[in-house]
């Protein structure tokens, strides 16, 4: 998906920090960008891909981020829409919508490393009616099948679904299938498509009620589709994530909960069940709260009243090998002192006015064993602030290796900044480190639009007064 905020690189400046080497871009203007998406890895390339309102153009970097070639790319019409792009080891896929006087045509184009084009064809074609909405798509997680779907009205969901593995993208299957008593434009939640090519839907219904509150899952496949309900006790759910474990065909949906106030949490709620045997009862549905002890221990001497988690919001779910499941929830708020008047009178980028406060702070993390048990939480603390920068550089970076997490953040929001990380090994223990300082390196860098492209190596982006830089860090040095 394109990140909206534009990227270029040109030149190198190569660092050596104590246990890793950090590569920095030359900063470059963005000012006429308007999103961008990286590719890493393809064919011993970094791929860069800018959108640039009428046109794409893909800029093209050896391994190290020296600058190699730019090319242009043009889709069929100025009006076609992307809807995602696609990677594997020596090529890269945009597939975009082209409306036609009938309807939407799917269409895709391939390219290799240096964005020459290797193929271009149409996939499909959902026809145009009252009441359907813009196509939408979803990837499995080995990028082998691609789920293409649209609904209709309220209650109707039209499923295209193709197969990534083969060239030509051919169609496997398609449906049309019927959520009776619901409203798909309020009430859908998720829909995953597995590596096999089955596709999942989630709604949720009755949110305000209660003792209604429950989720509808439909697992719907070539052949056979299946149905089931899974009921709330009783609670409000406070967002909802959703994954597919392949390696133990398993359903994850995770969330928080509270029974007063949708910007607090009491607790979590979990269903984790094979999907082979959702109908018999086997598997998981829990809720968890999280203990006034616990809560104490996060807010430590502030606690005063505090009863609740209070704006924390799902960050990271983590499938593990052996079916359970680790997930990570921070503290976000954002306070604006900025009337409705000074809302229209100043936007977003009105930097330096001091209408809009920022705060991402500490982060909880729990892990849950296959069987529902808990393994162990973990509090991870962190304090950072910003004004009228959308947040832009706060948060952080999940970096992920075999046998470690690494939890990467700006310590501070300002120019001169230290950059740390929690590293986290499996039992839940960690230590803090400080991984690089960006002062005198005219550094901005945002973690939460970090990609990873390696078991030992990040891109992270950088901006500072719309320049921007790439910066890599890699720890396999």
């Amino acid at each position: 998906m394109l990140r909206y905020c534009p990227i270029a690189v040109i030149l190198l400046l190569t660092y050596h920090c104590i246990g890793q080497k950090v590569t920095v871009s030359k900063e470059v203007s963005v000012r006429n960008d308007v999103g961008y998406e990286i590719f890493g890895d393809i064919s011993d390339h970094i791929l860069l891909l800018r959108d640039e309102g009428t046109n794409y153009t893909v800029e093209v970097f050896d391994s190290e981020l020296k600058y190699k070639l730019s090319r242009e790319i043009q889709l069929d019409d100025r009006r076609d829409l992307l809807l995602t792009n696609l990677r594997d080891d020596t090529s890269f896929t945009m597939l975009y919508t082209h409306k036609l006087a009938e309807g939407d045509e799917i269409r895709m184009r391939r390219y290799d490393y240096k964005a020459d084009l290797i193929d271009s064809t149409a996939l499909d074609t959902l026809v145009r009616r009252p009441g359907l909405d813009g196509l939408r798509v979803t990837v499995s997680e080995d990028q082998g099948k691609v789920c293409f779907f649209a609904r209709e009205k309220r209650e109707v969901l039209h499923l295209h679904v193709h197969d990534a593995t083969v060239d030509s993208l051919p169609l496997l299957w398609k449906k049309t299938i019927y959520f009776k008593d619901y409203n798909l434009r309020r009430d859908f939640r998720k829909i995953l498509v597995t590596d096999a090519g089955e596709v999942i839907v989630i709604v949720e219904s009755d949110d305000d009620v209660k003792p209604e509150h429950h989720l509808s899952v439909a697992l719907v496949g070539q052949v056979n589709d299946f149905y089931t309900k899974i009921y709330y006790d009783r609670v409000f759910s406070v967002g909802l994530e959703a994954k597919y474990d392949n390696r133990n065909d398993r359903l994850l949906i995770l969330g928080l909960y509270n029974d007063q106030n949708k910007e607090h949490a009491d607790g979590y709620y979990f269903y984790n069940r094979a999907l082979s045997n959702m109908g018999s009862g086997d598997g998981t549905f829990a809720q968890v709260p999280f203990g006034l002890d616990f809560i104490a221990e996060v807010y430590g001497k502030r606690v005063g009243r505090i009863k609740q988690l209070e704006y924390f919001s799902l960050k990271d779910v983590l499938i593990r090998e052996d079916g359970g499941f680790a997930f990570f929830a921070e503290m976000n708020k954002t306070y604006s002192r900025r009337s409705a008047f000074g809302a229209t009178q100043f936007g977003a980028n009105s930097y330096g006015r001091g209408w809009t406060d920022y705060y991402n702070e500490d982060l909880v993390s729990i892990a849950v064993h296959p069987d529902g048990e808990e393994h162990w939480r973990t509090i991870l603390y962190k304090k950072q602030f910003s004004q009228d920068d959308r947040g832009m550089y706060s948060s952080y970076c999940l970096f992920k290796t075999p046998s470690r997490l690494k939890i990467l953040y700006n310590d501070e929001i300002k120019k001169n900044n230290t950059v740390s990380a929690y590293v986290m090994d499996p039992l839940g223990q960690y230590n803090r480190r400080s991984v690089l300082s960006t002062e005198y390196q005219k550094l901005k860098l945002r973690f939460r639009d970090a990609i990873q492209i390696s078991n030992t190596a990040l891109l992270v982006p950088s901006e500072k007064s719309l320049d921007l830089s790439l910066v890599k860090i890699d720890w396999g040095v």
